[in-house]
């Protein structure tokens, strides 16, 4: 049986530029994304000048489009770039097509591309990109405006299977066409293109969903610190509508009109409760279909937090998510408690992730902030101020055991969970508030 393939787009930073500097890689590449944008913004216009349907607004029936032809217009950019220019013009043809009708009938206005990524071709008649993998390193070599660039890729903990992804992806020979851009932060994104195998079900990776205070769920994936968030937007919306109208139907009880008004309240608490029953069947299938699409062969379902949603039904929604897992050949589990131990300096435990709150180095109070990192060493007598050493930076207030192979595993897990409240450009280090209620939602403190 032919196994199935997946197309998927992984994205990896630019960590280092080869052979040239670094200054000279980012201003070809702003030139490079500066054409793009301007050839983008053509199309579209180009896009609007041929077509019929704009000759006669007010018609009931709108004329077909037809072919479009908007490469003709570009003949000033074609030479040398005739690859990447179709590539673009395809694409910002299609986003026409896309948003044609609801232009025509005054729901939008043609857009305004303010970035557009560059693409990079690797197919068999074109191709502008070569990765080549050097010991453990993995480079691209990237056609731009003015010259050809080789660059480093962004390698770690963080970026293990990405990147592992994209050299099976290279040794397969599965890489398509790509793109590049600049990300909010200034630093060079490659989103390479590759074909993969549908993820087994027995990877034996662990999904752990979690309710929090800030949000009705977050799922953790392993070794990664950004999360899957589902905030339950509408839920809330649902729930407040309904007590608004359950009290203004109680507030217009009179002698005549009891029987009317239960009769309203009877309806409304029947309409909200055939939403949550749909919203609980949504969430759970949402939940399982992800962690099939990821591979994950285990969910573990953890909701000791309830103040998000005080008044939910909960145990539905376990055994939904339960049942859809054994139809999907996944294990699930029910752990609403995590194992937090208390600062004891005299009994500290190893290894453990720690949750310290940040010093002031001058004035010794605290701050805003809270650091979340991992050790294998007692944490207090090195970041507490034990034993006079006033100029350390950190207090530690609780303490998550955990076993040296998972260590990292956990530290990522909770970097997930409180990703929301990460401060910027800081990977450890987040805002104090949130996080110190969860830990005493957990129990791990008591102030």
């Amino acid at each position: 049986m032919k196994e199935k393939m997946l197309n998927r787009t992984i994205c990896l930073r630019v960590a280092e530029v080869r052979e040239n500097t670094k200054s000279e890689f980012y201003s070809a590449l702003r030139s490079t994304l500066e054409m793009s944008r301007r050839v983008a913004n053509v199309v579209l216009t180009e896009c609007v000048k041929n077509d019929p349907a704009w000759g006669d607004i007010e018609a009931d029936k709108f004329p077909a489009l037809g072919k479009v032809y908007t490469y003709p217009s570009l003949k000033y950019l074609q030479s040398g770039w005739s690859g990447e220019l179709s590539n673009l013009v395809r694409q910002y043809e299609s986003k026409y097509k896309n948003i044609r009708f609801d232009m025509l009938r005054g729901k939008c206005s043609l857009p305004s591309i303010r970035s557009a990524p560059w693409p990079l071709l690797h197919n068999e008649s074109c191709k502008n990109m070569r990765l080549e993998l050097l010991g453990d390193e993995l480079t691209a070599v990237i056609k731009l405006v003015g010259g050809r660039f080789t660059v480093k890729l962004k390698r770690g903990s963080n970026y293990r299977d990405q990147v592992a992804g994209v050299i099976k992806a290279v040794e397969a020979g599965n890489v398509g066409d790509s793109k590049v851009w600049v990300d909010r932060n200034g630093v060079a994104v490659l989103g390479i293109s590759v074909k993969i195998p549908e993820p087994s079900k027995r990877t034996g990776k662990t999904l752990t969903v979690r309710t929090t205070s800030d949000s009705f769920l977050v799922m953790c994936r392993d070794r990664s610190t950004t999360p899957y968030v589902i905030n339950g937007s509408l839920l809330k919306k649902k729930m407040a509508r309904k007590s608004s109208i359950q009290q203004k139907l109680r507030q217009d009880i009179k002698p005549k009109q009891k029987r009317r008004v239960r009769r309203e309240l009877a309806r409304v608490s029947d309409s909200y409760s055939r939403f949550l029953d749909t919203f609980t069947h949504q969430v759970s299938a949402q939940i399982v279909s992800f962690a099939t699409r990821n591979g994950y062969a285990r969910i573990e379902f953890d909701d000791a937090i309830k103040s998000y949603f005080k008044q939910f039904p909960w145990f539905q929604l376990r055994e939904r998510i339960s049942y859809k897992c054994d139809d999907n050949g996944i294990e699930f589990s029910h752990s609403p408690t995590i194992a937090f131990e208390r600062c004891d300096i005299f009994a500290i435990p190893t290894p453990h992730v720690y949750f310290a709150v940040e010093l002031n180095r001058d004035t010794g109070e605290l701050t805003n902030q809270i650091k979340i990192g991992k050790t294998k060493k007692p944490t207090l007598e090195r970041m507490s101020g034990i034993g006079g050493q006033t100029n350390l930076a950190y207090e530690p207030i609780a303490v998550y055991e955990s076993k040296a192979s998972s260590l990292t595993k956990d530290e990522k897990m909770f970097h997930s969970l409180f990703a929301e409240h990460r401060v910027t450009n800081d990977r450890e280090l987040f805002n104090l508030n949130p996080i110190k209620t969860w830990l005493r939602e957990r129990g791990a403190i008591d102030d």
